[in-house]
């Protein structure tokens, strides 16, 4: 009885030995070689693809005034009438005086054509605001407003 059971086992070991070796096989080492890549360099210069690029105007650009707008602003806030009036509203009183009928579009412009078109949107007056509180050397703070709508 003894042989028989070495018998027995001898192909169990054999069919372990071979799972084994196949299992070993499955991990041999293999190099891939990949095709070299080519050089690729992406430019932003115009292809074809993009429209022309815009002219984007500066922060200076947009708060500037035209000589003869600075020039009549300037006379206002240096009126000896107004000397005892505050540089604030020395300033408040002149957006007030040259936006008297002021017409509301869904347009922002720059400083300069919010003066001379009299019109624009609520950002076309704080860019207007800018330029002069600029102009006269006041300084300028804004606040973050969040205001909800309910119907």
């Amino acid at each position: 009885m003894a042989t028989m059971n070495k018998t027995q086992t001898i192909p169990g070991n054999l069919w372990m030995l071979a799972c084994m070796l196949l299992l070993c096989a499955g991990c041999q080492h293999t190099v891939v070689t990949l095709p070299e890549e080519s050089e690729t360099t992406l430019t932003l210069e115009n292809t074809g693809s993009f429209s022309v690029r815009p002219d984007i105007p500066t922060p200076n650009d947009i708060h500037r005034l035209t000589p003869f707008q600075e020039q009549a602003y300037l006379e206002y806030m240096n009126n000896p009438r107004y000397q005892n009036v505050k540089a604030n509203k020395r300033m408040y009183n002149y957006i007030n005086k040259v936006t008297g009928n002021f017409s509301y579009k869904s347009i922002t412009f720059n400083a300069s054509e919010t003066l001379a078109k009299n019109s624009g949107n609520c950002m076309s007056l704080a860019i207007l605001t800018t330029a002069l509180a600029s102009l006269a050397g006041l300084e300028i703070d804004y606040q973050l407003m969040d205001i909800g709508f309910t119907r």
